[in-house]
């Protein structure tokens, strides 16, 4: 007699397939042996582009940018009241003259927090561009955004 598969099973299956399939040609970081484990540096999903210089922002790293993010927040009221909170993931791309550009929510939360994700990016001032074989490139970065209630 055969045994039933449990449908917590059959949904692991389906998760791990999808994800599979999603995830060919990407690199995934290592978050336990990566400083930069919330970055991924892409030209599009297919195809990781990760210079012998990363972009830089204000002298530092990628913590440099996510600390001015944090300082610059504002925290919409509206959202504060209706309790909405998360983790919102916005895609941009630093260009070869170091200007942010093309920035989008990859993955959003509630409109109001994901705007405010969105504008605080798009206000970032200019970075030192990312070079590979000492010439300036394109580089694009998802970085999480989180908005907390205390």
């Amino acid at each position: 007699m055969a045994k039933k598969v449990k449908p917590m099973f059959l949904f692991v299956i389906s998760c791990f397939i999808t994800v599979s399939t999603f995830c060919q040609g990407v690199k995934v970081i290592d978050s336990t042996k990566s400083k930069d484990a919330d970055l991924i540096t892409t030209q599009d999903l297919n195809s990781i582009i990760i210079g012998e210089k990363s972009a830089t922002f204000m002298g530092g790293d990628i913590n440099t940018f996510r600390d001015w993010v944090q300082r610059n927040l504002v925290y919409p009221p509206i959202a504060v009241k209706q309790k909405i909170f998360g983790r919102v993931y916005v895609k941009y791309t630093i260009d070869e003259n170091g200007k942010l550009c093309e920035a989008e929510i990859y993955k959003g939360v509630h409109p109001l927090i994901d705007n405010e994700a969105l504008r605080v990016i798009k206000s970032s001032p200019l970075w030192e561009p990312g070079t590979i074989d000492g010439k300036k490139v394109k580089q694009s970065f998802v970085m999480p955004v989180i908005f907390l209630l205390k």
